[in-house]
C-alpha cells in the first residue's frame, strides 16, 4: 500500500505548533502496515502502535505480556521514571508521557476506574505532568481523569496533551482502533464513540463467502484461470 506522499510530515515540533494554535491533535492506534496506511492516507495526526495491542492483538487480558513491556511501562508514569525519561530523551529518542489510567499498573491500581479523583493523586499528577515536561517528553496523554483535572494540567504545560477519556479540553484525542471502528463489541466505556460497526459488517461478509463456498458459486468463470 502507497503511502500519501502528498499529506506534510508530521514531528513532534508540528505537534508543539498545533498546541500554539490550538489545532485538536488526532491520534488512533495501528498495529500493521496496512491499517496504518489508510490511517496516514485519511490524514491522521499520530499512529499510536501502543501495548493495547496486548489485548486486541494476541488475546491477552492485560496489557502486561506483551513483548518489551517493561520498556513500555517505564515510559508510562511519572515521578518514578524520571530518570529513565532524561537518559531515553538525551540519546535522542523521542518520549511521550502517560498519566491517570495507565493500563500496565492494573496490578498497582487493582481497578480500570476513573483516576486523580481524589485530591492527592490529582496533585501527584500535576506534579508529575510538569516533571515530564522537564525531563523532555513531547507529549503526555491523559486517560480516565476528570476533565477539569485534564483542562488544568493541559493549561500548564507547553507541550501536548492526548486524551482518552479525559474530556474534550486536552490537546488532542487518541481510541483503540478497534473499539472506535467496532471490532471489539465487548469493550464500551463512557468515553468511546464507536464509529462504524465492523463486526457485524465482518461477520456478514466472512458468512457470505462461506455461502458462496459451500453453493460452489465461489470462485465464478471470472474469477479463475
Amino acid at each position: 500500500m502507497p503511502v500519501n506522499k502528498e499529506i506534510k510530515k508530521i514531528t513532534t515540533h508540528t505537534l508543539h505548533k498545533m498546541k500554539e494554535a490550538g489545532v485538536p491533535i488526532s491520534m488512533i492506534t495501528a498495529y500493521d502496515y496496512s491499517f496504518a496506511g489508510i490511517f496516514d492516507a485519511a490524514g491522521i495526526d499520530i499512529i499510536l502502535v501502543g501495548d493495547s495491542a496486548s489485548n486486541v492483538m494476541a488475546g491477552h487480558e492485560t496489557t502486561l505480556p506483551i513483548t518489551l513491556d517493561q520498556m513500555i511501562y517505564h515510559a508510562s508514569s511519572g515521578e518514578e521514571v524520571i530518570e529513565a525519561v532524561n537518559r531515553i530523551v538525551a540519546a535522542g529518542i523521542p518520549v511521550m508521557g502517560h498519566l491517570g489510567l495507565t493500563p500496565q499498573s492494573i496490578y498497582k491500581f487493582g481497578t480500570y476506574s476513573v483516576r486523580a479523583k481524589e485530591e492527592e493523586e490529582a496533585n501527584k499528577l500535576r506534579k508529575d505532568a510538569l516533571l515530564l515536561e522537564k525531563a523532555g517528553c513531547f507529549a503526555v496523554v491523559l486517560e480516565k481523569i476528570p476533565a477539569s483535572l485534564a483542562k488544568e494540567v493541559s493549561q500548564s504545560l507547553s507541550i501536548p496533551t492526548i486524551g482518552i477519556g479525559a474530556g474534550n479540553v486536552c490537546d488532542g484525542q487518541v481510541l483503540v482502533m478497534h473499539d472506535m471502528l467496532g471490532i471489539n463489541t465487548e469493550f464500551k466505556p463512557r468515553f468511546l464513540r464507536q464509529y462504524l460497526n465492523l463486526h457485524e459488517q465482518i461477520t456478514g461478509a466472512v458468512q457470505h463467502y462461506i455461502k458462496d463456498v459451500k453453493s460452489r458459486e465461489f470462485p465464478n468463470e471470472t474469477e479463475q484461470y
